[in-house]
């Protein structure tokens, strides 16, 4: 065999293997994707009748919630963009205390990943599965 044909086959054979590589890239990226939209489609129909909020479905990824304050008093309290319920409470100085020991470690605490949200129910409803509740 010619050293020309030899270099034509290994071009040919390294091409080959280029776009098997490319395929199986591709291959994986979609399965992936097809991946986080399975988990956000269980964590959907486990919430229903309300429906879940987080996970990779919201264009913020924090972790925490953000609690909004005007003149010491608490107006909002957010996950992500999802505006949330809450009740402000006055507490004991103990209690105080006893809380705020809790946060001094932040590694120590737990990260909030979604919510599931109830919302106010219309007269109309869909299931995940697309059947009127």
């Amino acid at each position: 065999m010619t050293r020309t044909r030899r270099t034509w086959i290994r071009d040919v054979v390294n091409r080959f293997r280029i776009i098997a590589l490319q395929l199986l890239e591709e291959a994986l990226h979609v399965s992936a994707a097809y991946q986080r939209q399975a988990t956000w489609d269980r964590k959907q129909r486990a919430a229903y009748p309300g429906r879940y909020y987080g996970g990779d479905g919201t264009l913020h990824d924090n972790v925490e919630l953000d609690v909004e304050l005007f003149n010491g008093q608490v107006v909002a309290v957010w996950f992500r963009c999802q505006v949330l319920p809450f009740v402000q409470e006055e507490v004991s100085q103990a209690r105080a205390d006893e809380v705020q020991g809790l946060y001094l470690n932040r590694t120590a605490l737990g990260k909030i990943t979604g919510v599931e949200i109830m919302d106010p129910r219309s007269d109309y409803q869909e299931n995940p599965d697309g059947d009127e509740a």
